[in-house]
């Protein structure tokens, strides 16, 4: 019996910025409670990009490369924050409360804040969901 391994294909740049817009919309829809306000405040940039985004189906419609490079590293420490926090809590509420509540570990401020800070906050944020799912919490 001969195993044949299937070769794995690399997504093109398109196919890895739908992919990530998709991931930007489930994130919206869950952590942000389908408020694009919230989205673009916590990626540093206006509604109305983020509409454009939607209405496109691709992240980054209509900026330049560097500030798309940007917005796509701040959004995936994103994704990886309610990944971790998907994994921590079961429902979707107390993700949120989490999220938008004053924690002692960030000095009274909220992840969101951090977040909202710039990408240091946010890779922050990461770094300490990290560390709880570590711990198993």
């Amino acid at each position: 019996m001969t195993i044949v391994a299937q070769q794995r294909q690399e997504l093109s740049d398109k196919e890895k910025k739908q992919a990530i817009c998709k991931l930007m919309l489930q994130i919206l829809e869950i952590l942000f409670d389908q408020n694009n306000a919230k989205l673009a405040l916590h990626l540093g940039l206006s509604r109305s990009v983020i509409g454009k985004w939607i209405r496109a189906g691709e992240c980054g419609y209509n900026v330049s490369q560097k500030e798309r490079d940007n917005d796509y590293q701040k959004f995936l420490v994103l994704a990886s924050i309610h990944r971790s926090l998907y994994s921590i809590f079961t429902n979707p509420k107390d993700r949120a409360i989490w999220f938008y509540a004053s924690n002692s570990d960030f000095h009274g401020a909220s992840p969101s804040d951090l977040v909202k800070s710039g990408i240091l906050g946010a890779v922050t944020v990461k770094q300490y969901l990290d560390y709880q799912r570590g711990l198993g919490v």
